[in-house]
């Protein structure tokens, strides 16, 4: 690891590592013959829960990223950004 973490940073790390891993079950489109059966209203609010879901999803990664953040040095924030912004 580029960061050099210490041992009391690890904890840190495994949450952040885990909040950025794609859900163990990925959200359930629903197939097209249960599409054309809905209604415009229906297919619309489908289409609004799975933003709602996926919005959930960015913000718990976002906020795992800041916890992660706060515990790293300031050298190791810059590194940090070195890698995350390419």
């Amino acid at each position: 690891k580029d960061l050099q973490l210490t041992p009391a940073q690890e904890g840190a790390w495994t949450e952040f590592s885990n909040a950025m891993r794609p859900p163990a079950t990925p959200p359930q489109r629903p197939d097209r013959e249960a599409l054309e059966k809905m209604t415009t209203p229906q297919r619309l609010d489908q289409m609004q829960a799975m933003r709602k879901q996926h919005q959930e999803q960015m913000d718990k990664r976002e906020a795992a990223t800041r916890a992660f953040y706060t515990r790293l040095t300031p050298e190791q924030q810059k590194r940090f950004d070195e890698q995350t912004g390419k």
